[in-house]
Parts: C-alpha cells; structure tokens; sequence
C-alpha cells in the first residue's frame, strides 16, 4: 500500500556572515590660508580654503564681493594677491596680524568697506598694487600702513584715520580729510586730491612733494 504523507521539513542552521563595511572617502577638510602651497584661489573660500590667514597668500580668483569675515592671525607673510582684479572686501579682517597687499599682474583693486576692521599688524601696500577705503571702511587699527602702490580714500563717507603712514607711495584723498594720530613715521610719497591732512598726535613726516590742496 502506497502512503502519501508530507514531505519531511529540512531545517538548515543560519551561519553568520561578518561582513566588512567600507566607508565612504570622507570629505577633504578646509585647508586656513597657510604657506604649504604657493596661492589660494579665493574661487574655493567656504569650501576647500578657510577664510583665515596664517601666512600665506589670497589670490582673486575675479572680480566682485567677498563677504565672509577673515580672521588675520599673527603672521607677517599675510597676503591678499589682487591679480588683476578689482575685489570689494564687505566683511571684517580681525586679529593680531597684518597684511600685505600686492597686484601680480597689475590693474587691479582691493576695496575694503567694512567699519569693523579691526586687525592689529603692519598693513603693506606694495608697488604697483592698490588699497581702496570705502564707504565706512577703515584701517584704524593697523599699527602702521606703509603705503609703496596706491592708497585711495576718495571713495570714503568722511576719509581716514590711520596711526602711522609710511612708505614712498602714493595717497589719493579725492575731497576727503586723512588724519593721522600717534605717528612716529616718514611718508616720501605722493599725497594728492582736494581734501586735507590732519595730525591728530605724534609726529609724522611727509618728505614728498605733495599735491593736496586741502587744509
């Protein structure tokens, strides 16, 4: 006699299976503005470069606005490279460094129009490069500017106020007044424009054959 049934049940043991997860490359971290390499475009601020100065050179990528605050730390190699462009700086340099601003291909402007910039070191503007306050821009704090391009206040809302010009240069004031307080420097340069020079304190000397025609 033939007996129909149900198939006999098969049980397997589950082996466990180690599996090894690879991560995902993570992403490279923001490098500051540092010497390790020659130039940082400032195409990559926000992204690959940090907006912090430690020794090492801003080129500009183009011309327009850069808006992130920078903070300027304690290195005297700090530069911003205009390249030929004309860049308008909107947020504040801060810290205890300075800055040096050259022009490697000339023709171009750096324009600063933040009223908060308050870093502490030399500000250099080197020969053939160019500085322009703006609006309420200012570079009070900077223990000295030693001016061998062009520092052009013309575009500001009631001039400057510097501690110490010096350097062989030239200052373009428009019909704006620079004033000068605590100054222990000789400016050889060119001061022009129809506004005035003010001595606030110390003692400034301006060995040049000046231009301006303000009081």
């Amino acid at each position: 006699m033939l007996k129909y049934g149900c198939a006999p049940s098969v049980v397997r043991a589950l082996t466990a299976v180690s599996v090894s997860l690879i991560p995902l490359a993570s992403a490279q971290a923001a490098t500051t503005i540092n010497t390790k390499q020659t130039s940082y475009s400032s195409a990559n601020l926000g992204s690959s470069v940090d907006p912090i100065f430690q020794g090492g050179t801003l080129q500009i990528a183009g011309a327009g606005t850069i808006t992130q605050d920078f903070d300027v730390q304690d290195y005297d190699t700090n530069t911003i490279d205009a390249n030929g462009k004309a860049v308008t700086f909107s947020g504040a340099l801060t810290g205890a460094g300075g800055l040096i601003f050259k022009d490697g291909v000339g023709g171009g402007v750096v324009t600063l129009t933040s009223s908060t910039n308050a870093y502490t070191g030399v500000t250099t503007i080197n020969s053939g490069a160019t500085v322009a306050l703006s609006g309420t821009g200012t570079l009070i704090s900077s223990s000295q500017v030693a001016v061998n391009g062009t520092l052009d206040i013309s575009g500001t809302t009631s001039g400057a106020t510097l501690k110490s010009l010096a350097g062989a240069g030239n200052v373009t004031l428009g019909a704006q007044t620079l004033s000068i307080g605590g100054a222990s420097t000789t400016f050889s340069g060119v001061i022009s424009g129809t506004g005035g020079f003010k001595l606030l304190g110390g003692t400034q000397t301006l060995s040049g054959a000046n231009t301006y025609t303000g009081g």
